[in-house]
């Protein structure tokens, strides 16, 4: 995948610490902090891709992006 492109994780906290274990159990709210870092990092990263077919459409952003 490293060649392909950049990688990333995003850590959000588990109660007592258990990840991984039939009795992990994240709050809702700390769920939502995790997409909404993921959201950004998202956004950030297409940005480049964005501009970059917008300039190849004469300056049009393709929607589909």
């Amino acid at each position: 995948m490293a060649r392909l492109c950049s990688t990333g994780l995003i850590f959000i906290p588990c109660r007592d610490g258990l990840s991984h274990h039939k009795d992990e159990f994240t709050s809702i709210r700390s769920i939502k902090l995790g997409c909404d870092v993921l959201e950004k990092e998202v956004l950030k990263w297409a940005e480049p891709v964005n501009e970059k077919v917008s300039a190849n459409n004469g300056g049009e952003s393709d929607e589909r992006l």
